[in-house]
């Protein structure tokens, strides 16, 4: 088997993937911090370089799953970050194999 693709395209996947390995440790020792608003959502996508529009895609799609941590019907909703980092990482690789830019022989 063998593998074709940019440097470029390689570095940006590591990149997605470090994040991600990152978030997974701070969701593993410091679940507060992993936690998001949906109020502050679109900030924080704008932070990460993440578009809305692919969010709510992925959202629809069950790839981002939102949660309350209370019981009530007001309780706010929250999305795990690390849950957002690995959706959008795996978005990544399906684009390039899409493209053709990853070749399998």
């Amino acid at each position: 088997m063998m593998l074709t693709m940019d440097i470029s395209e390689l570095g940006g996947i590591l990149e997605e993937y470090v994040q991600r390995g990152y978030a997974q440790a701070v969701k593993a020792y410091d679940e507060p911090n992993d936690r998001i608003k949906k109020t502050n959502i679109k900030d924080w996508l704008k932070f990460n370089n993440y578009d809305f529009r692919t969010f709510i895609n992925l959202e629809d799609k069950k790839m981002i799953k939102p949660f309350r941590i209370g019981e009530s019907r007001n309780s706010a909703i929250y999305y795990s970050k690390e849950e957002i980092k690995k959706a959008f990482a795996c978005l990544k690789v399906k684009r390039i194999i899409d493209r053709n830019l990853l070749k399998v022989k």
